[in-house]
């Protein structure tokens, strides 16, 4: 359960930051991880290229802030918690930004950036707060100290793997089903990480130490019975 909780985490995770690369410009994509690409805005109506650069300006400037909560209550809620809160505010930007794609008279006036920039304001703080950093904090204390730093390194390196499918296939979705697809996708799958993180994930603080007493006790037991 631990080691699907894990892969879960990993694989559905890697939807936010490889989207978030993939709203990057080509010239910045992995170097400022989370700014958006202009073309998604300028599809959304936005083709003023100093508000564009003002635009980028301000995400990631959000972006940054919205890193800091959760350095306070990762320790003081716990990490399912946070994951939880984060995953829901990270589905509802998705619903959002997929809103901006549906509403016909929105593409109609040109204006589908009403919606798009706090669709994607509000994906990147779910993003920022809750899966972004909790995910290397859960992944290294879901497992025994002996094994937990190679089995973090093979979640992180499948975490990435999925990372470059997402990327790869992105561009030639979005041509074939067109943006509107895309969000659709990505939406469902922000769900399924809400839906993944009620049922599925596991509470990981203290989880060393509780794991450090039961092996202790468990040596302890069996050098008794030695005796």
């Amino acid at each position: 359960m631990r080691t699907l909780a894990g892969i879960g985490i990993g694989a559905i995770s890697s939807i936010a930051p490889a989207y978030t690369a993939e709203l990057a410009s080509d010239k910045s994509r992995g170097v400022i991880l989370g700014l958006f690409q202009v073309s998604i805005l300028q599809n959304a109506g936005v083709r003023n290229r100093t508000l564009l650069l003002l635009l980028t300006f301000a995400i990631g400037f959000w972006n940054l802030i919205t890193s800091i909560p959760q350095l306070f209550f990762i320790e003081k809620r716990g990490r399912k918690p946070v994951l939880l809160v984060g995953s829901i505010i990270l589905a509802i930007g998705m619903f959002i930004l997929m809103l901006s794609t549906l509403i016909h008279q929105l593409a109609k006036d040109d204006k589908q950036f009403y919606l798009a920039i706090p669709g994607i304001v509000i994906f990147l703080a779910g993003f920022e707060i809750g899966i972004g950093p909790v995910f290397f904090v859960m992944i290294a204390e879901m497992f025994p100290e002996k094994v937990s730093n190679i089995i973090s390194c093979l979640l992180m390196t499948l975490m990435w793997i999925s990372n470059l499918i997402v990327v790869t296939v992105y561009s030639p979705l979005s041509k074939a089903i067109g943006d509107k697809g895309v969000f659709i996708i990505t939406f469902v799958f922000s769900s399924i990480l809400v839906v993944f993180t009620i049922f599925v994930v596991k509470e990981t603080k203290g989880m060393h130490s509780k794991q450090n007493l039961q092996i202790e006790q468990e040596k302890n037991h069996d050098i008794n019975n030695v005796v």
